[in-house]
């Protein structure tokens, strides 16, 4: 089997979506920043903080992500988490090389997520799979993915009419 991480495009899209039509084992992975944001975000002032690898895309690529997530050909978003604070982004603010590679993620990926179903984006059940159901059967973890005796107890609890705005003054991250 394959395991594909970071998949950001559209082109690699149809290329998994092939494979698996043709019968190959092979699971792919998102991150939420390539959900979200697309590569305009290049474009602001801030533009540091979201160079990672790799890039954010553009529409075309974050629409190809969507349609795959609600066919079943991506199967778990996850993330590195691969936060850097402002100065240590501000290295490249010369030279674009010199920019850290990396996003924090891991605090508002699920969070994101069922927000993302709680707006129709995406069904809560899909979310789920990705986030918990998938990654327990791929990696094999027998005693994660559900509530079932005998498994962990790992729940959520979601208040979709709870508003939040991110904020870095917020976060428990760099």
């Amino acid at each position: 089997s394959l395991y594909i991480v970071h998949l950001a495009n559209k082109d690699g899209v149809d290329i998994v979506t092939r494979a698996r039509d043709e019968g190959y084992e092979i699971y792919a992975e998102t991150c939420p920043h390539y959900l979200a944001f697309t590569s305009e975000v290049y474009k602001r002032p801030d533009a540091r903080n979201f160079v990672c690898s790799p890039p954010i895309k553009g529409q075309a690529s974050q629409d190809a992500l969507w349609a795959a997530i609600r066919r079943g050909d991506i199967d778990t978003i996850a993330t590195d988490h691969c936060p850097f604070q402002t100065s240590e982004k501000d290295w490249g603010k010369d030279d674009f090389s010199k920019i850290p590679n990396g996003c924090m993620a891991i605090e508002n990926m699920y969070p994101y997520m069922l927000s993302a179903a709680n707006g129709g984006r995406v069904s809560f059940e899909r979310v789920v799979a990705m986030c918990s159901a998938n990654p327990a059967r791929i990696f094999g973890c027998t005693a994660k993915g559900s509530l079932a005796p005998g498994k962990d107890a790992d729940f959520v609890l979601y208040d979709p009419e709870k508003d939040f705005t991110i904020t870095q003054s917020k976060m428990h991250s760099d």
